[in-house]
């Protein structure tokens, strides 16, 4: 399949679709994709083959430019909004959705704040599948979330395909993913984390904000942070309790 051309990379944070989709598309399959290394990318080759044997018309996207018809980067809080406007775009009634680690779960930052995130991203996916007729969700390795946190996804889904034991996506894998060094990632060389994102957006505002009543810059990013971690952590908690509110 040949990537379409003029295509640049995406930005960090770009939500930008790059690339025309196939007239008359029945099927949309997201997911890392050739030359991308990686288990990962044969997952989504073989989906993407099982389709089209299946005679269906197939879009692919991939979250960074390949050799899919079209990138898009769909990670994090704000992959539910995407989702439904590539949907829109695409015209596509059926999904499969290639999830892997960092896609759709970005796997940086502190605990709390990946929990939080974890947390908005699945809730936000499962209402963006409800809008499908059919969803595969195909998971390749550990996505870095519990369970209970990755539950509402798979049950958004009509079928599930695991790549990995049961009992490795069982195991709350965060802490270890994150700090854990990736040659090649599914989102490109230069992605900024939405974490990082929002750790720099708070020492912006604290220097703004704060000005001349903290002793230091230092001083003055550590406080505005401690204000909005005690603020994810009243979020956390009404996420775990079932708080609407959350």
């Amino acid at each position: 399949m040949a990537g379409s051309e003029g295509q640049e990379p995406l930005g960090p944070g770009a939500g930008e679709l790059l690339g025309p989709q196939v007239p008359g598309t029945t099927t949309l399959v997201y997911g890392s994709y050739p030359p991308v290394p990686g288990l990962a990318a044969r997952v989504t080759q073989s989906e993407v083959t099982a389709a089209w044997e299946a005679g269906e018309v197939v879009t692919v996207v991939s979250p960074r430019p390949s050799a899919a018809h079209m990138a898009l980067r769909i990670s994090g809080p704000l992959s539910g909004h995407r989702l439904r406007d590539l949907r829109r775009e695409v015209g596509a009634a059926r999904l499969v959705f290639c999830a892997e680690p960092q896609v759709p779960l970005s796997l940086g930052g502190p605990r709390l704040l990946r929990q939080v995130q974890h947390a908005l991203t699945v809730r936000a996916l499962a209402r963006a599948f409800a809008e499908f007729e059919h969803v595969t969700l195909a998971v390749t390795g550990d996505l870095g979330a519990s369970k209970a946190v990755l539950d509402p996804l798979r049950r958004a889904a009509q079928e599930v395909h695991d790549q990995i034991a049961p009992e490795v996506q069982n195991r709350v894998g965060a802490d270890r993913l994150a700090h854990l060094g990736q040659p090649v990632s599914p989102l490109g060389p230069d992605e900024m984390l939405w974490q990082d994102r929002v750790r720099r957006a708070i020492r912006i505002v604290a220097r703004r904000v704060l000005g001349s009543r903290a002793t230091s810059m230092g001083a003055r990013a550590e406080i505005a942070e401690a204000e909005i971690r005690r603020g994810l952590q009243r979020a956390a908690r009404r996420l775990r309790a079932g708080d609407p509110r959350g």
